[in-house]
């Protein structure tokens, strides 16, 4: 009997939760900065693969 109280109540609880996702998944974060690129363009080329890969003697990529 307790346990299906306690599954009554957190269905509730889920519902509440997905509403909570769903205003938080539409508002913007305002302690992070809002970007379209990034803010170096020489940043790019530490997460883009090798240009040349005869010149990449790197063995994990």
């Amino acid at each position: 009997q307790e346990e299906l109280e306690e599954l009554d109540r957190t269905e509730r609880v889920s519902g509440a939760c997905q509403e909570l996702l769903l205003n938080i998944e539409t508002r913007p974060d305002p302690l992070l900065p809002v970007t379209n690129g990034p803010t170096s363009p020489v940043w790019d080329r530490w997460f883009e693969g090798p240009q040349d890969s005869k010149g990449c003697r790197c063995f994990i990529l």
